[in-house]
């Protein structure tokens, strides 16, 4: 999970980072942010994340967003065997 707003590196820098490295490219990323906007939903998808939660959120949207982005990955594993 990655906040967007952050004060050295953007998570959206982070997710970039995160999709450039073979080793990381995978790893599911799901950015929590105030920022609410379309425009803003839509560069944290293009930049590659898995969900997009809006701030404030409550624990179950959290919990949800998790679920998602676990059981798409599981699914996309269980199709490859």
């Amino acid at each position: 999970m990655l906040d967007v707003m952050m004060p050295d590196m953007s998570g959206l820098e982070v997710l970039q980072e995160l999709r450039a490295q073979a080793a990381t490219a995978a790893v599911p990323v799901i950015l929590v942010t105030a920022r609410s906007d379309d425009d803003d939903v839509m560069d944290g998808y293009q930049h590659g994340a898995d969900y997009y939660i809006t701030k404030p959120c409550t624990a179950r949207q959290v919990a949800q967003g998790i679920a998602l982005v676990l059981g798409e990955r599981a699914a996309v594993v269980e199709d490859a065997v």
